[in-house]
């Protein structure tokens, strides 16, 4: 699963961790998807986030948990790297495309689709999972700086990864839409 790849240590140098996040989102665009309930989603746009001495993004949310929880926030829903007071972060999941292509735009918008509608009582049908593609095909992505990242020394870093198909139909009301020029 995709849980090793979501240690990061804390003394994992800058270049290792770009690297880290590269791989991280391959894998993620071509190799997994989110199940909920009777759907099923790919991952769209993802932006990565990440603090420790090496590499000192102050964007990034404090957090405490294992790798590989959902991490809901102001902002929407992160995928956790392992986390502790020195070193924290995650992948924020911006946008999602169920099998249907409608597209989910947006974080927040994210964060509702993935976690509304689940049951108080403890029933799991609606829990959002992510778990490795049955058929795996290989998804172009590109690379782009993080939306809204207007100050810090990883301002201009390129963090955020979308999936470049023609066929996907952004809406034009999604200001932070990648592919926009």
């Amino acid at each position: 699963m995709i849980k090793h790849l979501l240690n990061i240590e804390y003394n994992t140098s800058e270049e290792t961790v770009k690297q880290r996040f590269e791989l991280i989102a391959k894998q993620l665009f071509n190799q997994y998807e989110i199940i909920k309930g009777e759907k099923t989603y790919d991952f769209l746009e993802i932006e990565f986030y990440f603090y420790s001495n090496n590499h000192p993004d102050t964007t990034t949310y404090k957090r405490n948990m294992p790798a590989g929880q959902w991490h809901t926030h102001l902002s929407g829903v992160d995928i956790t790297f392992e986390s502790n007071d020195d070193y924290y972060g995650g992948v924020l999941i911006r946008s999602i495309i169920d099998h249907e292509n409608k597209v989910i735009n947006g974080p927040l918008c994210t964060l509702i689709e993935l976690f509304d509608n689940i049951d108080i009582e403890g029933g799991c049908m609606n829990i959002p999972l992510i778990r490795k593609k049955t058929n795996s095909y290989t998804i172009h992505i590109e690379s782009t700086t993080r939306f809204g990242i207007n100050s810090g020394i990883y301002k201009g870093s390129k963090y955020r990864y979308y999936n470049t198909s023609k066929d996907i139909k952004w809406k034009s009301s999604y200001t932070a839409n990648p592919t926009r020029k």
